[in-house]
């Protein structure tokens, strides 16, 4: 059987214990249950600045209507 979900998340941007940028996926309305426990970030690129980081996570805010899986 299908397993469908879909919510809301917004990308929100963190720092790692040097400083480098990374962005999190953090639920806003609901949270799919696959990402239970578990915090889902996005690795960047080792030049980027925090600033770059925001206007990005800005941009992928706008963009990015939702996050969903279908187990199969």
């Amino acid at each position: 059987m299908k397993k469908s979900e879909k919510c809301n998340y917004r990308f929100t941007v963190k720092e790692t214990g040097d400083g480098k940028p990374w962005l999190m996926l953090e639920p806003m309305d609901c949270e799919l249950s696959i990402f239970k426990d578990l915090i889902v970030g996005l690795k960047l690129r080792d030049d980027m600045t925090i600033e770059e980081a925001q206007e990005l996570s800005k941009r992928l805010n706008k963009d990015v209507s939702g996050i969903s899986y279908t187990r199969l």
